[in-house]
């Protein structure tokens, strides 16, 4: 048996990058980092009450970062 996949949408950042559109990839990035500055405030503020939120936003985070880093090095 086979099976084919086929995928429908690759997400918003790779739709950015394939678009090519500067200024839309712009202002991802600039929502992106203050996406990550915010969930890096959270883990440090859930850190010791509730470290599985913080587990979470840091992981959030890290996430946020390798999408802004994709992001920038699609405009070089």
């Amino acid at each position: 048996m086979k099976a084919t996949i086929t995928m429908a949408y690759a997400g918003h950042v790779a739709e950015a990058i394939k678009s090519n559109a500067t200024d839309k990839i712009r202002y991802m990035i600039a929502r992106k980092q203050k996406a990550m500055a915010e969930a890096l405030e959270l883990a440090a503020f859930y850190k010791d009450d509730k470290p599985e939120f913080a587990d979470e936003e840091a992981t959030r985070a890290k996430h946020l970062q390798r999408e802004i880093a994709q992001l920038e090095n699609s405009l070089n």
